[in-house]
């Protein structure tokens, strides 16, 4: 069945029943595909939320859809002049989720001009992975984002995997100073459209501050391994050149360079002890010393401390772990902040029963800190965030307190002196946390994380924004990040110690909502 759609309006709407078949729907305009996607499909008329399409590039043409008979579904589609925007509160208010749909990994995460891009992988079409675009969002302060028109779609190189973005500093590619420059993983293979194609690695343009974003079609890097992805680039001072870090395949990476941000050449393939995907690779100051050392990051958080000269990357290191569980991943750090180096990871919450999957975690700015003649890197928090936070208390804890909180986003920052050897517990609710100093452990339900000689830390922080909590200990070289299930979490705060004469001191903060 061939249904007709004649573009009039700036947005479709596309109907989504979340629990319906996958069906493959087609875009056609004069015979030539155009868009490709997989739809969950009920057999019914009723929906759980849209999906939006801008088609203001289409305006006047034509769509042919075909990829189903139900006739519910293509009598549900709309055209809207607003993007569909769905009306439940119940969401984390610093932890950026999406208005609907899936996200996962940060993509091209850059800064030009007082805003903030960050884009990340996104199917809009269901609360699972699939269909992976390019989704886009704003901010001025990090902490608050608007979600933006979804920027790349998948198309007959395949699906858009993940990707980089930075400023077009030395005018390159033909295009203007203040062009935004992408760089993707075009994932060859992976839909009915591209399957004939292999990954390779894409690159696009904005000149409208990262409004819209258009592809260099026929212009890539070509494949190095089968599916190579995640490509990370930024300029390199002392070699003078452009510098890829990208994954191949295993534990396997390249070093790539370029003087002209369209060709690049391999300088070095690395293999580093279990890390996978999503490279990064960024110089670091150690804390109270003029030494910079260099870091190489994976997806899991592992990384790798050591030297790059702008062709090699000597590791220094063993397998360093910066995660103390598994919600977070994937991390970018954002592209265009002079000496600075703010990471954003994605958050695998699942948000049970909500329209949308996923959440990125609150900006946090590296360092490197020196530790019993050890660097281990440093996830503290950034000053946008410090300086949107409000004192509202200070009280001293010897036994047990409980605290009463509202729905703003909180942060409980817990300080002491001396040598810990204690227990502390933290009631949310109906769920408990436990920084164990005694054992070096904190624990979360059946998680059990390790801590680095965490009997010397010294603060102990914990932020509680709807039902996700983030928890960062010893000078912030301890992060986790949970998830709290099921609804919304406004209640009341236990926290108690198993050793009364150890004193600690407490603060509690607001974070001002704003705009």
């Amino acid at each position: 069945m061939k249904f007709k759609i004649n573009c009039e309006k700036s947005y479709l709407w596309i109907p989504v029943q979340v629990h319906g078949e996958q069906t493959e729907i087609t875009f056609e305009i004069d015979d030539e595909k155009v868009m490709e996607f997989k739809v969950p499909i009920g057999n019914d008329s009723s929906i759980d939320f849209y999906a939006s399409i801008p088609i203001d590039d289409f305006k006047g043409k034509t769509f042919v859809l075909s990829g189903t008979d139900g006739i519910d579904f293509y009598n549900g589609i709309t055209q809207e002049d607003v993007p569909y925007q769905n009306k439940q509160i119940t969401r984390p208010q610093i932890h950026f989720t999406a208005n609907t749909g899936w996200i996962n990994d940060p993509n091209g995460l850059v800064y030009q001009d007082g805003v903030y891009h960050m884009y990340f992988q996104y199917n809009p079409f269901h609360v699972e992975w699939e269909n992976m675009s390019w989704g886009h969002a704003t901010s001025t302060d990090l902490l608050h984002w608007k979600q933006e028109d979804t920027v790349l779609w998948p198309d007959e190189y395949g699906m858009m995997f993940s990707g980089c973005g930075l400023r077009n500093d030395k005018k390159l590619l033909d295009l203007p100073k203040d062009t935004l420059v992408y760089y993707y993983s075009a994932a060859g293979g992976t839909t009915t459209w591209s399957k004939n194609r292999e990954f390779v690695q894409g690159i696009a343009y904005s000149t409208d501050n990262g409004k819209h974003i258009t592809k260099m079609k026929d212009v890539n890097i070509p494949t190095i391994e089968k599916e190579n992805r995640d490509p990370k680039v930024f300029w390199h001072e002392k070699s003078q050149a452009y510098i890829m870090v990208l994954w191949l395949q295993e534990d396997e990476f390249a070093v790539l360079r370029s003087t002209d941000l369209k060709d690049f050449t391999v300088s070095q393939r690395l293999r580093l002890t279990d890390a996978f995907e999503c490279p990064d690779l960024f110089e670091l100051q150690v804390v109270g010393e003029e030494e910079t050392r260099w870091v190489f990051w994976c997806a899991d958080g592992y990384y790798y401390i050591g030297d790059f000269d702008g062709y090699t990357f000597t590791n220094h290191s063993d397998k360093l772990v910066s995660y103390a569980n598994k919600l977070p991943y994937a991390a970018q750090t954002i592209s265009g902040l002079d000496n600075r180096h703010v990471s954003i990871p994605w958050l695998r919450a699942r948000f049970e029963g909500k329209p949308y999957t996923g959440a990125m975690g609150i900006p946090r700015e590296f360092s490197l800190l020196r530790t019993d003649d050890e660097l281990r890197l440093q996830h503290n928090l950034c000053k946008e965030y410090k300086d949107a936070r409000q004192l509202i208390g200070t009280t001293s804890l010897t036994d047990r307190m409980v605290i009463t909180r509202s729905q703003v986003p909180m942060e409980i920052e817990i300080t002491w002196e001396g040598e810990c050897n204690d227990e502390l517990t933290i009631e949310i609710g109906e769920e408990i946390i436990k920084v164990d100093f005694i054992g070096r452990q904190l624990n979360y339900k059946e998680e059990t994380s390790s801590l680095f000689n965490a009997s010397t830390g010294e603060l102990l922080s914990i932020i509680i924004d709807e039902n996700v909590i983030e928890v960062t200990a010893q000078d912030s070289t301890i992060y986790a990040v949970y998830e709290l299930p099921g609804q919304s979490f406004t209640g009341k705060i236990g926290v108690y110690s198993n050793k009364s004469e150890k004193h600690y001191n407490i603060n509690i903060y607001e974070i001002e909502m704003g705009s």
